[in-house]
């Protein structure tokens, strides 16, 4: 029997490179919905995910982010749209 899971994930590459055009409001709702299922330690998380797909809003997560890795304007962030994963129970 073939699992389609862990077929998946062996072909899983990180990518680096984006196409220049938005992610379809289809393709952002299935990845919400990925989100939504995905495991949280013990159950307990009840997280809010957001898509960032302003190029203003992109811009303020790429300079938190690199300024909570302490990593100031080193590194870009390419992809048109972003998700933010928040949760009051991270610590």
């Amino acid at each position: 029997m073939e699992n389609k899971m862990l077929e998946l994930l062996k072909t899983r590459r990180s990518v680096r490179a984006y196409k220049p055009d938005q992610v379809t409001p289809q393709e952002l709702d299935a990845v919400l919905e990925a989100g939504t299922y995905a495991p949280t330690g013990m159950g307990m998380q009840s997280p809010v995910i957001v898509a960032v797909r302003s190029p203003k809003y992109r811009q303020a997560v790429m300079e938190l982010n690199q300024k909570a890795r302490g990593m100031e304007g080193a590194g870009e962030f390419r992809a048109k749209a972003y998700f933010v994963a928040i949760s009051d129970n991270w610590f």
